[in-house]
């Protein structure tokens, strides 16, 4: 009886003892199934990132194959600048017509002349009979009549029309006259061609004490218009199209 339990023993112990390995493989898969995930897991991330790596190459090489390059491309540009041109301008200028005149200093023809007068005796003696006995006697002039004249030449290429008045300014040391004052007589004018000479003259009269000279004192003198063409420059803005060039890339 006692050995027949113990056989009983034994077996359940061998029993035991064959149930043990089993547990102890079934937990090493597990753990080797837990590394191959998270390998596998690791792995993944790897093979993304070399399919993008590859996927770059790939390009590189589509763009090798494609044999791209740098060109220079034309293309039109509007710029604005500026340029001097030249051009004409008429410039004018008033001159004075040339003409000769007679009337200044002793170019002037004058005449005077006595047109009243009387005699007084400068000397005398008395004779037997207590008469006054003139010897010597001269003629005084009581009025004096001037007159006076002068000639106006045309020079120029023109015709013209001068303009005058007559004046008349006493003399010095004349007891009836201001010498600063001047009495103007008449105004006249003369429409002259080119190379006419044309003339004027005036009279006046005046007593002893009160002499005068005329003159004339021009109040227009005729001008014209002398023209020239001016060659003058100035900057001007201009707009032009011109060709610049650009790079861009082409592929074959």
């Amino acid at each position: 009886m006692a050995e027949k339990m113990d056989t009983n023993r034994d077996r359940k112990e061998i029993k035991k003892s064959s149930n043990a390995p089993p547990i102890i493989i079934v937990s090493l898969l597990i753990v080797i199934a837990v590394i191959v995930v998270i390998a596998l897991t690791n792995s993944n991330g790897s093979m993304t990132g070399k399919v993008v790596s590859d996927s770059s190459s790939g390009q590189q090489d589509t763009q090798t194959s494609q044999n791209c390059r740098d060109v220079q491309v034309p293309y039109e540009k509007q710029v604005t600048d500026s340029k001097t041109v030249q051009y004409t301008e008429q410039e004018c200028e008033t001159k004075q017509l040339s003409y000769r005149s007679s009337d200044e200093g002793d170019q002037m023809k004058r005449e005077v002349v006595c047109i009243e007068d009387h005699k007084e005796c400068k000397e005398s003696h008395e004779n037997f009979w207590g008469n006054i006995v003139c010897d010597r006697e001269e003629t005084i002039c009581d009025e004096y009549r001037e007159t006076a004249s002068f000639e106006i030449t045309n020079l120029d290429n023109e015709r013209g029309s001068w303009s005058f008045e007559w004046r008349a300014s006493c003399r010095a040391n004349q007891p009836l006259c201001n010498i600063n004052n001047f009495e103007k007589l008449a105004e006249y004018g003369l429409l002259i061609d080119p190379t006419e000479t044309k003339s004027s003259s005036y009279s006046i009269t005046y007593d002893t004490k009160g002499q005068k000279f005329l003159y004339v004192y021009f109040t227009y003198i005729p001008t014209k218009q002398i023209c020239r063409d001016i060659t003058k420059y100035k900057e001007v803005p201009e707009t032009k199209t011109i060709i610049e060039y650009k790079t861009e890339q082409k592929c074959d």
